[in-house]
């Protein structure tokens, strides 16, 4: 094979250059970008979030412009024409700084316009509906190309990085920090971009005509791809049968099995397409009428399995987005059963439509989660009394348990996702001024410092927040949907002030007290916990097996065996277990024999409840010792 010389690689690579200008620039500020602040220290991250946003929204332009520029080159446009579509792409971009921040709410946003912007180079040089062979030629060779240019990246970075350990290690040479770094991002960012785009087709409306078929795409497809779906649908369809036969709600898991399953099924059928109608391959067209059909039983089973998790916890983004699958997924199921035409632009299209419309707006995916938290917040906090008439009565009782827990990861999920300012604007109309400056204090002085621009509610925040809204209770006993599961326990008591849970008097009568700590993880090696300390010059030793719910105490040839399964027992079936409990020995434990006593406290234990057994996974006490 002849080494292509200089001079045709320069000129491949100026060609390229002229026909996605808007790209390649775009690709390098991206990569200039990346390089400048993979140099920022985390401590600058606050200072330099403009930079953070500015690169994601560099790179999200390489898929725009090369969007805008098939879409042109489809139209026949002029240079001009061109270079004015790429201006108002990058104007788009533009907007989109001012309009977004960059907390992880706007993360996701810009993963949703990646993903659109992708959808969109697929289909943008193709509107015609008569455009089908041609629209798929053209994504295969995209899709040829994407793996041909990650593997071309990935040796050359795996050759230079060689090359430079081996002048460090050969020369004593030492690089620039971060050089590995740099290198994948120049890499990454310039190479992979300039080297994809140099074999994307250059004449659009050839591809129409083109019947090119890569024997190896059919033979993944038949003996990889269709045979998975397969698999997957038998799985589906005897749990379909399971549920019926046992009469139980789906569990949530099974969303991400279908949506799976509908994705794997769904590209099998676009891979093999073309070849659908020719000599051999009738079964192509049966597998597609079936598998369709197929998919509505499971399109009620997804929408069982969503509803039971929106039902009992609302909606966040991560649910707001399987919804939006799911009816996406019922709407191309129904149109491949219904239409005669099936035009296979329909799936890239109405994705890019759907990834757009939820990204924005009242009915978006983020306004709507935030709305749904919300209002699962003021419910819980209307059931326990804690808001009445739309204000938050600071004399209320303390919720507990489950409720408690639940208002804990609601105020956690508004502060981490939609930010700080969203709870404090929420908690501003709920309280009286004076009332929310004296409980408030850190939250206010936060945003003051920052303009209300929080990034989270650090742990003093989220206590304080926690105070004011009665829902103190530490004490997280996780609910499962089937009675028959094991349900956890977690009594995490070390929060609470150490006047509450060691009175005075409790040391009375006991000459030493220890701190013991306890881990279960499975440790192949490791079957026991063992804790040794000292006694007027007798040894004492604290055992635990792993999983064992109990304490084994060793003093002067004595032994005594620590029941915790009563204090277990207790928090799995006790939802309102609080704080103030310890004070009435909840969580002591108090054992003797005629050598010694014990008195043992629980700071944290966690583990869970089966129905023939309990296992502990963590202990952490507090042991008081005493001689008889």
């Amino acid at each position: 094979m002849k080494m292509p010389s200089l001079n045709t690689l320069f000129q491949s690579s100026a060609s390229t250059l002229r026909r996605f200008p808007s790209v390649l620039l775009s690709a390098f500020v991206g990569t200039a970008l990346w390089l400048w602040y993979s140099e920022v220290n985390y401590q600058e991250y606050e200072a330099n979030r403009w930079l953070l946003k500015s690169t994601v929204l560099a790179f999200l332009g390489i898929s725009l412009q090369f969007a805008i520029a098939i879409f042109a080159e489809g139209k026949g446009w002029s240079r001009v024409l061109k270079t004015v579509a790429a201006a108002m792409g990058f104007a788009l971009l533009a907007v989109l700084y001012f309009a977004f921040d960059m907390r992880e709410i706007d993360m996701v946003r810009f993963a949703l316009y990646g993903l659109a912007f992708h959808l969109l180079a697929s289909f943008s040089g193709f509107l015609k509906s008569e455009e089908k062979n041609g629209f798929w030629q053209f994504n295969k060779s995209l899709f040829l190309r994407s793996l041909a240019s990650a593997l071309y990246s990935g040796v050359l970075y795996a050759g230079l990085a060689i090359a430079i350990a081996a002048i460090e290690n050969l020369f004593g040479i030492e690089f620039i920090g971060k050089i590995y770094l740099k290198l994948f991002i120049a890499i990454a960012g310039v190479f992979s971009t300039w080297f994809f785009l140099s074999g994307v087709p250059e004449n659009l409306a050839e591809l129409e005509h083109s019947h090119e078929y890569p024997k190896a795409l059919k033979i993944f497809t038949q003996y990889v791809l269709l045979p998975l779906v397969t698999v997957y649908l038998v799985i589906l369809y005897a749990y379909v049968l399971k549920i019926i036969i046992e009469q139980e709600w789906p569990q949530g898991w099974v969303a991400t099995l279908v949506l799976a399953f509908s994705i794997a099924g769904i590209l099998s059928l676009l891979l093999v397409w073309p070849i659908r109608n020719t000599e051999g391959n009738t079964w192509i067209s049966t597998f597609s009428k079936w598998f369709y059909r197929a998919l509505l039983p499971l399109s009620v089973l997804l929408g069982l399995a969503i509803w039971r998790r929106v039902s009992e916890y609302g909606i966040t983004e991560e649910r707001y987005f399987v919804i939006a699958l799911a009816v996406w997924l019922l709407g191309i199921t129904l149109y491949f059963i219904i239409s005669k035409k099936q035009n296979i632009k329909v799936i890239p299209i109405t994705l890019f439509l759907g990834a757009v419309a939820i990204s924005f707006g009242p009915w978006g995916a983020f306004e709507v989660s935030k709305r749904s938290q919300i209002g699962r917040l003021e419910n819980i906090l209307v059931k326990n009394g804690v808001l009445k008439e739309g204000k938050i009565d600071s004399t209320a009782t303390d919720i507990s348990g489950k409720d408690a827990q639940q208002v804990r990861a609601v105020i956690t999920y508004l502060a981490t996702i939609h930010g700080t300012e969203i709870v404090y604007n929420w908690l501003k109309d709920k309280l009286d001024a004076e009332v929310l400056k004296s409980k408030l204090p850190t939250v206010t002085e936060n945003l003051q410092k920052r303009a209300g621009r929080g990034w989270w509610l650090g742990l003093n925040q989220e206590n304080e927040i926690y105070k004011v809204l009665k829902a103190e209770s530490t004490v997280n006993t996780q609910d499962h949907y089937y009675p028959n599961d094991p349900i956890s326990f977690q009594a995490d008591l070390l929060s609470v002030n150490s006047s509450d849970y060691i009175p005075e008097q409790t040391v009375e009568g006991y000459t030493i007290v220890c701190t013991y700590l306890a881990y279960s993880f499975g440790h192949p090696t490791k079957s026991e916990n063992i804790s040794e300390y000292a006694l007027n010059g007798a040894k004492i030793t604290i055992s635990q097996k792993e999983y064992v719910p109990e304490l084994v105490i060793r003093y002067k040839g004595s032994e005594m065996i620590v029941d915790l399964r009563k204090t277990a027992l207790f928090l799995k079936e006790n939802r309102d277990f609080l704080p103030e409990d310890i004070q009435d020995g909840k969580n002591v434990i108090v054992v003797e024999n005629n050598v010694f006593k014990v008195k043992v406290v629980l700071l944290n234990f966690e583990g869970i409840c089966y129905p023939d057994k309990i296992t502990v996974h963590r202990i952490a006490a507090n042991i008081f010792i005493g001689r008889k």
